[in-house]
């Protein structure tokens, strides 16, 4: 089993767009039956196996040995995308951590990757390094614990009873008392010398951010609906606040380096106030993902997705571009260099540089394209994609056509027909066999969203951010164009018999569409936008299953718009917790594996129960059955598909593409790759001396023996 606290111890059927009467539906979905307590307790045993079993290492049941308490196979790479970051004092090195629960340390000289520890089972949403250079202090949603870690040896110092969702965790300048916020009650809490947290006081909504004064003295807080107040850091008082409406959703808080000053940001908005008398200097209307201070005090930089802007502290005056974009940045006093971090690249800039002086590629989220007795292809969300023999895991071909990065690239159910999608508007059918483009076909203006093949392989749909769907034939010729659509479109299926189209998007609206006429049959209105849709039928009642933005699922009859089944129901709170992928699982009764939160489940649509559960670490792209439904596939959002048993839950193994290798990881930590390229991989060891990362090879001078045979992929869909 794994050990929550770190890592690992010792649709078918032919569709008949037909009436049905609403009895017989109800029947064979559930409907109209009273399931609320059901699916509350469903959702409840969820949400409680995320908290105490679920787990994104990579080897959950590691072998013993010899003295080693517990160990990890990683990549030195994030899987999946980087939540947040935490510089060296010093400037020389940078702390990340993100999806898959382990905290990597970059050396920002060499630009090249340290070490890692293993900290949290998944999701590390904040950390911060002390101002001393001395520890390094994490804190993950997903076990709700702060933990505190000497940088050198990689020792736990501090694991702190669990007191919730924390944001933001601030060392204090002397590096001796630790703060943090809850996401839920508002408490603010503050630990002294690694003791557990004390509470000095409660903003009664959840915090966004907090930042200690340059003196240590106080708090500044920015909490939900609440004006920026600052707490005095031992009484717990309000001293004063600052006149933010609550529309301006304050993220950060930081003071000036001399401490007269105090910059705050949100999503809209940026301003400067004087700290004594909390007066407002300016304010200016921008988006702002993050903002930093100049050492010297004369510029403020606030980044967003688009670009760096500088401003003057004084007036609120632009004084010039940045090209530095991210989602978090630091401005180090000691180099004079500014760090930004986006979800998956690291880089070194100086204040006025035109091009970075250091980039890092830190990680990604786009996992291998596995179906059953077809090559493998990797390469998603890069240029040019990859092609592996399945057995041997040797790579076979590249591909190269796009101009830009694929967005898709998809199987036929037959096998016989390969597609890729692109964000240059471009969709390509490969012959994978020889390593050949086969037809270019051009028409979308702007990127494709997604590719779907027909049921019967002759047929190709692609859809995207141009607002159309377009009906290619496997042989290259345009067939039509669906529109309609005012949005980007999500998500499309066909109808097993391959004569209409389900299509839905973020304009909150389901298409029905009939190929062959071109047109639109139906239209269906939704509260929210629609992520992805699975068309089945259900004792001859057409059923297509819909996943919003919001983590909501339901199922529908196509033919007359009839709701058949609510799964899920949706929370429009948990906008970061979208359906991203469903798909029905063989057998009489109708069951659906969707992804959702950090899960795929199979959902018995009947009685709307979880039946099963297995982690999707950063969400799945896609699932669906394989080996006659007998395991789920989910390609998962921390670059791995993984293989899992849909009747017992338990993980089977997982493909990773690493460096110049694809590599497939049992459970208990052996690996099978191609023997003539060896993966990038790294083994992270913890004994009584703390955590060391060294090469996978050097793991065999503590007894590991790695059995290449273990990992078969399945062979039949």
């Amino acid at each position: 089993m794994a050990d929550r606290h770190g890592f690992g111890k010792g649709g078918g059927g032919e569709a008949l767009l037909r009436s049905a009467s609403l009895a017989a539906i109800a029947v064979a979905l559930g409907c109209g039956l009273a399931r609320g307590q059901e699916k509350a307790n469903s959702l409840v045993a969820d949400w409680n196996w995320l908290r105490t079993n679920a787990s994104a290492y990579l080897v959950l049941e590691p072998k013993k040995l010899e003295g080693v308490s517990r160990w990890a196979i990683e990549s030195p790479r994030h899987r999946g995308s980087i939540h947040w970051m935490a510089p060296s004092p010093d400037g020389v090195r940078v702390a990340t951590g993100g999806v898959d629960g382990v905290v990597r340390i970059w050396n920002l000289e060499k630009g090249a990757f340290e070490k890692a520890f293993a900290s949290h089972p998944y999701h590390v949403y904040t950390m911060a390094w002390s101002p001393d250079g001395r520890m390094l202090a994490t804190h993950a949603w997903s076990d709700h614990t702060t933990r505190v870690w000497e940088v050198e040896t990689g020792k736990s110092l501090k694991a702190f009873k669990p007191v919730g969702d924390l944001h933001r965790l601030t060392w204090s300048k002397d590096s001796r008392k630790l703060a943090a916020g809850t996401h839920g009650s508002g408490r603010i809490y503050v630990s002294d010398g690694l003791a557990d947290y004390r509470v000095i006081a409660e903003a009664g909504q959840p915090v966004r951010t907090l930042q200690w004064s340059p003196d240590g003295t106080k708090l500044g807080v920015s909490a939900v609906g609440n004006p920026v107040q600052f707490y005095d850091a031992s009484s717990g008082a309000v001293t004063s606040s600052l006149d933010h409406s609550p529309d301006d959703a304050i993220t950060h808080i930081e003071w000036s380096p001399d401490g007269s000053k105090v910059a705050t940001s949100g999503a809209r908005v940026l301003a400067v106030w004087e700290f004594e008398g909390s007066k407002e200097l300016w304010r200016v209307a921008t988006p702002c993902a993050d903002i930093a201070w100049a050492p010297d005090n004369s510029r403020i930089l606030s980044v967003s997705s688009a670009a760096g802007q500088f401003w003057n502290p004084a007036d609120g005056k632009p004084t010039g571009k940045h090209k530095a974009i991210g989602t978090i940045i630091d401005w180090n006093p000691k180099t004079d260099r500014i760090l930004a971090v986006t979800s998956n690249r690291i880089e070194v800039w100086k204040p006025d540089g035109a091009l970075p002086e250091m980039s890092i590629d830190a990680g990604g989220a786009a996992a291998p394209v596995f179906q059953a007795g077809k090559p493998l292809v990797t390469g998603v969300g890069s240029i040019a994609l990859s092609v592996w023999d399945p057995v041997t895991f040797k790579r076979l071909h590249k591909l190269e056509g796009h101009a830009k990065p694929v967005t898709e690239a998809i199987w036929s159910r037959d096998g016989k027909h390969f597609a890729s999608a692109s964000q240059d508007g471009t969709v390509i059918v490969w012959d994978v066999e020889k390593g050949e483009k086969l037809h270019v076909l051009s028409g979308h203006k702007g990127s494709v969203t997604c590719l779907e093949w027909s049921p019967d392989g002759k047929l190709l749909a692609s859809a995207g951010y141009d607002k159309t769907i377009r009906i290619w034939t496997a042989d290259g010729e345009a067939k039509g164009t669906l529109e309609g659509h005012t949005k980007p479109i999500l998500a499309i299926t066909w109808s097993p018999n391959g004569s209409q189209i389900v299509s839905g998007g973020q304009d909150t609206e389901l298409a029905v569409w009939d190929v062959d006429k071109g047109e639109r049959v139906r239209k269906l209105p939704f509260p929210v936008a629609i992520t992805t849709v699975a068309w089945t039928s259900v004792k001859g009642t057409p059923a297509v299953a819909c996943g919003f933005v919001d983590g909501g699922i339901l199922v529908m009859n196509p033919a007359n718009g009839e709701k058949l089944a609510t799964v899920v129901e949706g929370n429009p709170r948990h906008w970061w917790h979208e359906t991203s992928a469903v798909a029905w699982m063989p057998g009489p009764a109708p069951k659906l594996l969707a992804s959702r939160y950090y899960l795929t489940n199979v959902w018995d649509v009947a009685t709307n129960k979880s039946l099963q559960r297995q982690i999707a670490p950063g969400g799945a792209t896609q699932v669906f059955p394989t080996a006659g439904g007998t395991m789920a596939v989910a390609r998962s959002g921390d670059r791995t598909v993984r293989f899992w048993d849909p009747a017992g839950g338990s993980l089977r193994g997982v493909l990773l593409e690493e460096g110049e290798s694809l590599v497939g990881i049992s459970t208990s930590g052996d690996l099978k790759f191609d023997s003539e390229s060896k993966p990038d991989l790294i083994a992270i060891v913890e004994t009584d001396d703390g955590q060391k990362t060294i090469p996978i090879d050097e793991l065999e001078k503590y007894g590991w023996k790695n059995n290449t045979k273990i990992m078969k992929l399945p062979t039949r869909p």
